[in-house]
């Protein structure tokens, strides 16, 4: 799951998607209209943000979502007052289909995902954020 290395930061290991035959997957809606920001994105800001290098800012950002990780894994609920809420879920077995071959039915067994429920406060701002075009919702 997590492996301590010698600088003392958290790395998620490959066991990290499959934990005790567990799926986990983030439950979040992908809108293709708006840019996804990468980790390495997020350890440049808080390294700018808070004045450190930005390997001192990797070594935080890696042990934040270590945590986080660790803690969902263990069935744990995982509440960041004014972000919002990390939760397992159960997703029941159902079926699926290969678009490429509609006939081909396969079963897709119950698994654990991950759902993220936003804070009042994040919902509240970005309730806020004007859209510059009309049509994203």
């Amino acid at each position: 799951m997590i492996s301590e290395t010698e600088g003392g930061h958290a790395i998620l290991l490959s066991e990290m998607a499959y934990t005790e035959s567990i799926c986990f997957r983030v439950s979040l809606s992908y809108s293709p209209v708006m840019p996804a920001t990468s980790k390495r994105e997020i350890i440049a800001m808080v390294s700018e943000k808070c004045s450190i290098s930005s390997a001192e800012a990797a070594r935080a950002v890696e042990t934040v979502m270590g945590v986080i990780f660790q803690q969902l894994a263990q069935g744990n609920t995982v509440a960041l007052r004014g972000f919002g809420t990390f939760q397992l879920r159960k997703a029941k077995a159902k079926l699926g289909r290969n678009p490429s071959n509609p006939m081909e039915i396969k079963v897709i067994p119950e698994r654990w995902v991950v759902r993220f429920r936003p804070a009042g406060a994040m919902r509240d701002a970005l309730c806020e954020v004007p859209f510059d075009d009309p049509a994203t919702p």
